[in-house]
């Protein structure tokens, strides 16, 4: 069944009561957005909330439809296989992109030895809060560079 609610105001407000919070700032407490937005959202000001507000809660919340909260369309929570198709599709691309990245480390040293030059290569990539993908151009930058400065003695921190 449909959860028609007209605004987005509101369907905040219907959604932190659905998920069991007591208040708003309980809301944006556990939720990790700054304490009073959901207050000034569903409040008598009815702000309107940046993108940052609405990422948190989709992230935090997985199984809320953010078409529903965006626009009222469809259900306020995916079905538990839509979230879990979701969640097994992102394990099979992060997979996919550390193959990438140790595809680009080997071949990287690998070019780096086909090239006459005195100083070994030093290359390392140290994990950190980084998406993936800016790892990945982070490495396409350091080969980039590394070759036209000739300069293979770089460590990568990506």
């Amino acid at each position: 069944m449909e959860t028609t609610i007209e605004t987005f105001n509101d369907r905040v407000k219907w959604l932190y009561q659905k998920l069991g919070y007591k208040s708003g700032r309980e809301f944006d407490r556990r939720t990790g957005i700054a304490e009073t937005n959901t207050a000034g959202i569903t409040g008598p000001r009815q702000i309107t909330p940046k993108i940052e507000y609405v990422q948190k809660i989709l992230l935090v919340h997985p199984n809320v439809n953010a078409n529903w909260l965006l626009i009222g369309v469809g259900e306020a929570f995916m079905p538990d296989d839509a979230i879990k198709d979701s969640r097994e599709e992102l394990i099979r691309e992060i997979e996919m992109l550390k193959q990438q990245v140790k595809g680009l480390q080997f071949g990287l040293i690998s070019a780096a030895n086909s090239v006459n030059f005195q100083s070994a290569v030093n290359f390392k990539i140290v994990s950190n809060k980084k998406p993936v993908s800016q790892r990945i151009g982070i490495i396409i930058l350091f080969i980039a560079d590394s070759i036209a400065d000739r300069n293979y003695s770089t460590t990568v921190i990506a």
